[in-house]
């Protein structure tokens, strides 16, 4: 069973992805390449998750939280709206 690495970090553009994926306010539509590997995530079955993660640790760990947390979308949400540091 696949659980997020604490020391792994959403970037507000990964969480703004994701958002966009799930349908939710403050996505933003990523590239191809991107939208093709949540997709790839979102469907995956679950004891091949982990084995995937290994290769998109933040992709997964942000898709994970929005599928399997009741707050996921709200903190996905809190991290989209980060600024980016100068």
């Amino acid at each position: 069973m696949y659980e997020p690495d604490p020391a792994v970090t959403i970037s507000p553009e990964t969480a703004r992805h994701v958002l966009w994926h799930y349908d939710q306010p403050g996505g933003t539509e990523p590239d191809d390449r991107t939208r093709d590997l949540l997709l790839s995530l979102a469907r995956c079955y679950p004891g091949d998750y982990a084995r995937r993660a290994l290769d998109c640790p933040e992709q997964a760990a942000a898709m994970w939280l929005a599928a399997n947390t009741q707050d996921g979308t709200a903190r996905l949400q809190a991290i989209a709206s980060e600024s980016a540091a100068p």
